[in-house]
């Protein structure tokens, strides 16, 4: 794996997000980093396929981080994604199809493209994870919703 000096430079950090729970939320970024959500969360885990994004914004409300990824990103890239998911409570990957990187890291007020050959990856997973900006940090990341 490839190494990075500083390994979340680049990535986009926002402030000052509502976290109200509302049954229809219009959201301002793909995927959301924050703002008003669903009432329940996704349950985190490995999707191949899209989830609720509300949801999703939910999850990261609680902590978790959320990789999302090319429907068609080869699949010993999904696998990179698929080794850091497993143990990881507070981890969600799922299919984007209107993702404009190969993988991207989000979580509350935080968000970068990334590489999964990259350190880069685990290095946001491992900065953002139950992150003190998520209003909700450390909160239960299951008993919510699949996909």
């Amino acid at each position: 794996m490839a190494g990075a000096k500083n390994p979340t430079a680049g990535d986009q950090t926002y402030t000052g997000l509502s976290s109200i729970h509302l049954a229809s939320a219009t959201l301002g970024q793909d995927p959301g980093i924050g703002g008003n959500h669903a009432p329940t969360w996704t349950n985190c885990g490995i999707y191949t396929r899209p989830v609720n994004t509300s949801r999703a914004l939910h999850s990261l409300e609680h902590g978790a981080v959320w990789l999302t990824y090319w429907p068609t990103l080869p699949a010993d890239q999904i696998r990179c994604l698929t080794d850091l998911a497993v143990g990881n409570p507070d981890l969600l990957a799922s299919a984007n199809a209107t993702e404009k990187d190969d993988v991207k890291g989000t979580a509350w007020c935080g968000q970068g493209a990334k590489d999964t050959a990259n350190r880069r990856l685990a290095a946001f997973v491992t900065t953002f994870t139950r992150g003190p900006r998520a209003p909700e940090s450390g909160a239960a990341c299951t008993r919510g919703a699949d996909g």
